[in-house]
């Protein structure tokens, strides 16, 4: 017998693995970011090289094509960003007087001890040693020697030296290498991937990468194209109100919008501060508040979801853990990318089993089904819960689909768990209750007049009794109220007990007085041989009425392969409404005389 039970060797691979995958993506950082980076850009490009390749261009030439328009676009916005954050540097000292007299005005006289005040003294201070570092050039004179340090000094404090400047450049060297590289060869590594991912299976494997690609693709295109627009909308709005260097925050827009929910956020923080800086008032900065918050919130809430939808497919809590992570782990290049790296991994947790738990954690789709919600609703003892999910199901659909969809399923769930030993038998009857409860709740004000009615109108009588145990009795009580909801019949309260005993209890209560209709409900699987048993002695008992069996259509050899006498609840509604229907349009004259009637009048 080994030491260390299965579950925990798993939990010991599984940790094992994912700290090597966290060291791989720490030491790989200069490959693995730009490629990354690399395949976002050339998910964001693909569609205009298949629009060129549809079109008669070689694929290769089409790539060439898009990749020297994107690098040309590229430098040119790099060299006014730069010519902008060189023009801002220069223009910093001018800004600061407002800023200073702002603060001052938020934080008032007399907190001169205050936090904000002491963090603007130290600001002071640090502007004025940087001013004085100017103007002497960076030289300190250390009497008659040091002129070989003092230039060294002056040279390393004059600015940003070539070898600072090398792995930026390597870095954006290799992604655009990698870009082409993926663009060029879509085809070969998509085979590759069939290939790696097995071809047993080769149709499903292929039709789930072009589904992936085309999804990506037409995301993070879209992203783009709405992340530009918006930024150019910022850029000419600030350039109006007045902010400086519009045209850069503009640009830090349209990359910091591609970090979700809090994108726009970062961006605005760099232009309020200037719009302060600048004017004297406030209207300048109270204008770029109003302008970031009505565009973010036009795009966000109106444009996205109309072009974009749920495309991400990122929970909040999920982006804001995952953005941490890869920030951690690659800085601001992560911040950026957590956003196309996380829709990434969700994508493929939807087509690939063994990643599907990616999807569950880091997406927005509801975690659990509404069979399994319903269920955790009845074992976590919360009826409300779920008569408010009941009304919820039928509002949009019908009691008859919701009872048939989600509360009769959720039992069958129960039944499972108890056959297979994973709640006792105490835990079933706590079900009970919650159900008991449940189906109090159901119960209308006008419901117990309107059966009075149907009673007074000689309308069918109905009876409900269960198959065999209490998972049985809870949903031969939901299938009761559904029926005295739905239908224009008689609804009998269903007999206690189960098979047999329920049988005998219901012809006691009865008396000589049959029901036109027997009901015999059940959620469990593979008991064809106890409805057997019970159909005969009720067609025994009961020889004028029309005996069916309702069972979901989840369970094993379930109404679709029972006969005509198993029926789904909603089939059953349907059932005895066509019933009844039929009896109405019979004239009185030419209906003919039950035999009970007979037996009274002799």
């Amino acid at each position: 017998m080994p030491m260390l039970p299965d579950s925990l060797r798993s939990l010991a691979h599984a940790l094992t693995v994912a700290a090597l995958v966290l060291a791989g993506l720490i030491l790989g950082k200069e490959i693995l970011a730009p490629l990354f980076a690399a395949a976002v850009i050339a998910f964001i490009l693909a569609p205009l090289v298949s629009w060129l390749h549809h079109r008669g261009s070689p694929r290769g030439v089409a790539a060439a094509f898009v990749m020297v328009v994107f690098v040309s676009t590229l430098g040119l916005l790099l060299t006014a960003f730069s010519a902008q954050v060189i023009s801002l540097t220069a223009d910093m000292s001018l800004y600061t007087e407002n800023l200073v007299r702002k603060v001052r005005d938020i934080t008032g006289p007399g907190n001169a001890d205050g936090v904000i005040a002491r963090a603007m003294k130290s600001i002071s201070v640090l502007d004025r040693e940087l001013r004085r570092e100017l103007q002497t050039g960076g030289i300190v004179s250390n009497g008659g020697s040091g002129g070989t340090a003092s230039t060294s000094q002056a040279h390393t404090g004059s600015g940003i030296g070539l070898q600072d400047l090398m792995p930026p450049i390597a870095g954006v060297s290799l992604m655009l290498v990698f870009t082409t590289f993926l663009l060029v060869q879509f085809q070969d590594m998509r085979d590759r991937l069939l290939r790696v991912g097995g071809v047993d299976n080769l149709s499903v494997t292929s039709a789930a990468l072009e589904a992936a690609a085309d999804r990506l693709s037409h995301l993070f295109a879209l992203q783009a194209v709405l992340n530009g627009a918006f930024g150019a909308f910022i850029g000419v709005a600030l350039a109006i109100i007045g902010v400086p260097h519009a045209l850069l925050w503009g640009g830090a827009t349209v990359l910091l919008r591609f970090v979700p929910f809090i994108g726009s956020i970062l961006a605005a923080g760099p232009p309020l501060v200037l719009a302060a800086g600048v004017a004297s008032g406030w209207s300048m900065v109270l204008e770029t508040i109003a302008l970031f918050t009505i565009g973010e919130v036009v795009i966000s809430q109106i444009i996205e979801p109309r072009y974009l939808g749920k495309s991400a497919g990122i929970s909040p809590l999920a982006f804001i853990l995952a953005a941490s992570f890869w920030t951690m782990v690659w800085g601001p290049v992560g911040l950026i990318l957590a956003a196309p790296l996380t829709t990434l991994a969700v994508v493929a947790g939807q087509f690939v089993p063994q990643l599907e738990f990616v999807t569950v954690l880091l997406g927005d789709a509801p975690p659990l089904t509404p069979v399994q919600e319903f269920y955790h609703r009845l074992v976590s003892n919360d009826p409300i819960a779920a008569l408010l999910q009941f009304r919820s199901v039928a509002e949009t659909s019908s009691r008859v689909a919701a009872g048939e969809e989600v509360v009769l399923p959720a039992l069958h769930l129960a039944a499972i768990d108890s056959r297979l030993g994973r709640i006792d038998g105490a835990k079933v009857q706590d079900i009970g209750k919650v159900v008991e409860e449940f189906t109090d709740m159901l119960k209308v004000d006008e419901r117990a007049e309107r059966q009075l009615k149907v009673a007074s109108n000689g309308m069918k009588r109905v009876a409900v009794i269960a198959a065999r145990g209490r998972l049985d009795e809870m949903a031969t009580s939901v299938v009761a109220e559904i029926l005295r909801l739905e239908v224009d019949w008689v609804v009998l309260d269903p007999a206690m007990g189960s098979g047999l005993t329920a049988l005998g209890g219901l012809m006691q209560a009865l008396g000589a007085r049959e029901p036109d209709c027997l009901v015999i409900v059940t959620i469990t699987d593979n008991i064809s041989p106890v409805l057997r048993i019970i159909e005969h002695k009720a067609k025994s008992a009961l020889a004028n009425a029309d005996i069916v069996v309702c069972r979901p259509s989840v369970t094993t050899g379930g109404p679709t392969e029972g006969g005509d006498g198993i029926f789904t609840l909603a089939k059953l509604v349907n059932h005895l409404t066509s019933k009844q229907q039929r009896q109405n349009s019979v004239p009185l004259d030419s209906a003919p005389v039950p035999a009970s009637s007979t037996k009274d009048a002799a």
